[in-house]
Protein backbone atom coordinates (compact mmCIF):
# COMPACT_ATOMS: atom_id res chain seq x y z
CA UNK A 1 0.00 0.00 0.00
CA UNK A 2 1.09 3.56 -0.61
CA UNK A 3 1.75 5.38 2.90
CA UNK A 4 1.57 8.61 1.55
CA UNK A 5 -1.73 7.93 -0.29
CA UNK A 6 -2.61 6.65 2.98
CA UNK A 7 -2.02 9.59 5.30
CA UNK A 8 -3.65 11.80 2.78
CA UNK A 9 -6.82 10.00 2.80
CA UNK A 10 -6.83 9.81 6.66
CA UNK A 11 -6.33 13.51 6.74
CA UNK A 12 -8.79 14.17 3.95
CA UNK A 13 -11.38 12.12 5.91
CA UNK A 14 -11.31 13.39 9.30
CA UNK A 15 -10.67 17.25 8.07
CA UNK A 16 -14.35 16.65 6.05
CA UNK A 17 -16.26 14.61 8.62
CA UNK A 18 -14.76 15.31 12.10
CA UNK A 19 -15.84 18.57 13.62
CA UNK A 20 -15.27 18.91 16.83
CA UNK A 21 -13.67 15.03 18.26
CA UNK A 22 -10.79 14.62 19.81
CA UNK A 23 -9.41 12.09 17.83
CA UNK A 24 -10.00 9.47 14.86
CA UNK A 25 -8.47 6.32 17.49
CA UNK A 26 -11.94 6.31 19.57
CA UNK A 27 -13.98 3.76 18.69
CA UNK A 28 -17.46 5.93 18.55
CA UNK A 29 -15.37 8.75 16.91
CA UNK A 30 -14.16 6.47 13.69
CA UNK A 31 -17.41 4.92 13.96
CA UNK A 32 -19.10 7.98 13.52
CA UNK A 33 -16.70 9.50 10.77
CA UNK A 34 -17.43 5.81 8.84
CA UNK A 35 -20.89 6.00 8.76
CA UNK A 36 -21.37 9.48 7.70
CA UNK A 37 -18.53 8.95 4.89
CA UNK A 38 -20.30 5.92 3.99
CA UNK A 39 -23.78 7.21 4.07
CA UNK A 40 -22.72 9.99 1.73
CA UNK A 41 -21.19 7.86 -0.78
CA UNK A 42 -24.24 7.22 -2.28
CA UNK A 43 -24.45 11.13 -2.97
CA UNK A 44 -21.30 10.89 -5.40
CA UNK A 45 -21.77 11.66 -9.05
CA UNK A 46 -18.77 10.16 -10.46
CA UNK A 47 -18.23 6.19 -10.15
CA UNK A 48 -21.44 4.17 -9.25
CA UNK A 49 -18.59 1.68 -7.65
CA UNK A 50 -18.13 4.17 -4.58
CA UNK A 51 -20.87 2.38 -2.75
CA UNK A 52 -21.55 2.59 1.08
CA UNK A 53 -20.02 -1.38 1.50
CA UNK A 54 -17.11 -0.19 0.07
CA UNK A 55 -16.54 3.02 1.68
CA UNK A 56 -16.96 1.21 4.94
CA UNK A 57 -14.67 -1.87 4.22
CA UNK A 58 -11.81 0.49 3.22
CA UNK A 59 -12.05 3.03 5.70
CA UNK A 60 -11.60 0.08 8.24
CA UNK A 61 -8.71 -1.48 6.09
CA UNK A 62 -7.41 1.83 5.87
CA UNK A 63 -7.37 2.38 10.00
CA UNK A 64 -6.46 -1.36 10.21
CA UNK A 65 -9.83 -1.60 12.90
CA UNK A 66 -11.49 -4.41 10.19
CA UNK A 67 -11.67 -7.02 13.09
CA UNK A 68 -12.21 -4.36 15.83
CA UNK A 69 -15.83 -4.85 16.87
CA UNK A 70 -15.62 -1.78 19.55
CA UNK A 71 -16.24 -0.01 15.86
CA UNK A 72 -17.54 -2.68 13.49
CA UNK A 73 -20.48 -2.84 15.38
CA UNK A 74 -22.00 0.47 15.81
CA UNK A 75 -21.23 1.55 12.50
CA UNK A 76 -24.51 2.82 10.68
CA UNK A 77 -25.80 4.74 13.40
CA UNK A 78 -28.49 7.37 13.58
CA UNK A 79 -27.40 11.25 11.74
CA UNK A 80 -27.87 11.98 15.62
CA UNK A 81 -25.88 9.82 16.45
CA UNK A 82 -23.15 10.72 14.22
CA UNK A 83 -23.51 14.63 15.20
CA UNK A 84 -23.02 14.01 18.64
CA UNK A 85 -19.62 11.89 18.26
CA UNK A 86 -17.94 14.04 15.39
CA UNK A 87 -20.12 16.79 15.42
CA UNK A 88 -20.64 16.26 11.56
CA UNK A 89 -24.10 18.03 10.89
CA UNK A 90 -25.10 16.75 7.38
CA UNK A 91 -28.56 14.57 7.92
CA UNK A 92 -27.60 12.19 5.28
CA UNK A 93 -31.02 9.88 5.85
CA UNK A 94 -32.44 13.50 4.00
CA UNK A 95 -31.89 13.24 0.15
CA UNK A 96 -32.34 17.28 -0.32
CA UNK A 97 -29.88 18.05 3.14
CA UNK A 98 -27.19 15.01 2.04
CA UNK A 99 -27.21 16.62 -2.00
CA UNK A 100 -27.02 19.83 -0.93
CA UNK A 101 -23.95 19.55 1.24
CA UNK A 102 -22.09 16.86 -1.62
CA UNK A 103 -22.90 19.30 -3.75
CA UNK A 104 -21.00 22.53 -1.82
CA UNK A 105 -18.40 20.81 -1.12
CA UNK A 106 -17.73 18.29 -3.95
CA UNK A 107 -14.62 18.93 -4.31
CA UNK A 108 -13.62 17.74 -0.72
CA UNK A 109 -16.36 14.51 -0.70
CA UNK A 110 -14.77 13.50 -4.97
CA UNK A 111 -11.15 13.84 -3.46
CA UNK A 112 -12.10 11.32 -0.86
CA UNK A 113 -14.64 9.21 -2.60
CA UNK A 114 -11.73 8.63 -5.34
CA UNK A 115 -8.93 7.95 -3.13
CA UNK A 116 -11.08 5.35 -1.74
CA UNK A 117 -11.94 3.38 -5.20
CA UNK A 118 -8.08 3.73 -6.30
CA UNK A 119 -7.27 2.06 -2.92
CA UNK A 120 -10.00 -0.07 -3.22
CA UNK A 121 -8.94 -1.02 -6.97
CA UNK A 122 -5.06 -1.74 -6.26
CA UNK A 123 -5.91 -3.60 -2.84
CA UNK A 124 -8.36 -6.10 -5.39
CA UNK A 125 -4.91 -5.97 -7.78
CA UNK A 126 -2.99 -7.20 -5.28
CA UNK A 127 -5.20 -9.86 -4.28
CA UNK A 128 -5.86 -11.39 -7.61
CA UNK A 129 -2.04 -11.91 -7.73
Amino acid sequence: MNDLRDALLKNNLEKQFIVNASSSEEPQVLAAMITAASKMAKYNEFNDNVDEDMVIDEILDLYQKVEDENVTTIIGMAPQYVQNNIGYAVDFTDYNSAIKAYKGNKEAYDKIYYGLLNRNEERNQSHHL
